[in-house]
C-alpha cells in the first residue's frame, strides 16, 4: 500500500512496515513595484504650510529650514493581510550631498489615501498612523545612483497598512518624510527616475 499527500509520501510493505518521507513546501515569493505616477503624487511642503506639487526636486530633509515630502503610490496590488517580507521607497540621487542627513518616514493613516494639492498644509495635516515610524542615516548620494544608499526600508508601515480593516487590494499608499540635513531626490518631474515602492511577499 502506498499514497502521497504532500508534503509526506508514505509507503506501506508486505511485512507491514510503514515509510515516510516528507518534504517542505516552500511558498513563491512575489515581487510588485509600484512608481509615483503624477505630479500629484509626491510634493513638498515648508515650514510655513507651503505645498509645491510638480517640482523638479524633493528636498528630504531640510531646504532652507524643515520641510516635508509627501510621496503617494497608486494601485499597490497586495491583497489584505498579505505577508509582507521585505519592501522598501527607492529614490533616486538628483545631485551629489555628503552631508550629514537622517530622515524619518510614517505612513499616513488611511485606507486609500488621496493625491496631494496645493492647498496649505495638505501634508503635514494628514494623520500618521500612531507610533510606527522608520529612520535611517543616509549615506553620501551621487548625482544619478538608485542604490542602496537611495533605499528607505518600510516593511514594518506596509504590513500595518494591509492588516488594517478597510484595506483593499490596488488602494493607494502615501508616506510623510522628514528629517534633518539634505538629501535631493528626482521627482514624477523627470518620471524615468521618480520614486519606486517595491514590495516582496
Amino acid at each position: 500500500m502506498s499514497g502521497t499527500n504532500n508534503p509526506a509520501t508514505i509507503t506501506m510493505n508486505s511485512n507491514k512496515s510503514i515509510t515516510a518521507n516528507f518534504s517542505e513546501i516552500t511558498s513563491e515569493q512575489t515581487t510588485i513595484e509600484v512608481k509615483v505616477a503624477s505630479n500629484d503624487d509626491d510634493a513638498e511642503e515648508d515650514s510655513s504650510g507651503n505645498v509645491i506639487c510638480g517640482s523638479w526636486i524633493l528636498e528630504l530633509g531640510e531646504k532652507s529650514g524643515p520641510q516635508t515630502v509627501g510621496v503617494r503610490f497608486a494601485q499597490v496590488g497586495l491583497a489584505k493581510n498579505a505577508h509582507i517580507t521585505n519592501a522598501y521607497i527607492q529614490f533616486t540621487a538628483y545631485s551629489n550631498n555628503s552631508s550629514q542627513c537622517e530622515i524619518t518616514v510614517k505612513a499616513e493613516d488611511s485606507d486609500n489615501p488621496t493625491a496631494y494639492s496645493e492647498t496649505a498644509n495638505n501634508i503635514t495635516s494628514r494623520a500618521k498612523i500612531a507610533g510606527l515610524s522608520v529612520s535611517k542615516v543616509l549615506p553620501p548620494w551621487t548625482a544619478g545612483d538608485a542604490g542602496e544608499a537611495q533605499r528607505i526600508n518600510v516593511t514594518s508601515l506596509i504590513q500595518n497598512l494591509v492588516n488594517r480593516t478597510g484595506w483593499t487590494q490596488n488602494n493607494a499608499m502615501s508616506f510623510i518624510i522628514t528629517g534633518t540635513g539634505t538629501r535631493k531626490a528626482s521627482s514624477y518631474k523627470k518620471p524615468t527616475e521618480a520614486a519606486v515602492l517595491h514590495i516582496e511577499f
